[in-house]
């Protein structure tokens, strides 16, 4: 009798876990990053000379395209975002390029901070032609982390 008493405890206490995890972890925060100091944004905090990319640029983001559905937990005034776009090239600090207008392509992982319209600042990374003739830069990023151990260097 204590046996079966037992194993119904048990798949209860299953059953309750699970619903629990499916209930208070929503579908797109599951794969969020796990923590705030390896979150990376598109932009750089000054003229970065320890990276080794052919373009460093001041961009300003004009368009998005294949924009994200913001999450309506972040509040009613959360601007649509993505991690591809459109930017007009403000100054170039390294490299050359001729076009004002140029396709922004960030890496999209968990820890990734997508951008949005009338986002600024520096970017770097390797411009190559796409398929529509358009230049399109393959940013490069570093973790909130990786600036704060590049700060502590210099010291």
């Amino acid at each position: 009798m204590r046996a079966g008493r037992g194993k119904g405890r048990c798949s209860l206490f299953v059953l309750l876990s699970s619903w629990v995890i499916a209930t208070c972890v929503p579908g797109d925060e599951v794969l969020a990053c796990d923590i705030a100091s390896s979150m990376r944004p598109l932009f750089f905090d000054g003229v970065p000379t320890h990276i080794n990319a052919p373009l460093l640029a001041w961009i300003t983001v004009s368009d998005l395209l294949e924009s994200r559905i913001k999450n309506a937990k972040r509040g009613p005034f959360a601007k649509p975002s993505s991690f591809r776009g459109l930017a007009s090239v403000d100054h170039v600090y390294r490299g050359s390029i001729d076009d004002k207008v140029i396709k922004i392509i960030a890496p999209q992982s968990s820890c990734d901070i997508p951008f949005a319209v009338g986002d600024s600042g520096i970017v770097g990374g390797t411009p190559r032609l796409a398929e529509d003739g358009m230049v399109e830069l393959i940013a490069v990023v570093e973790s909130f982390n990786d600036r704060l151990r590049r700060r502590k260097l210099k010291q």
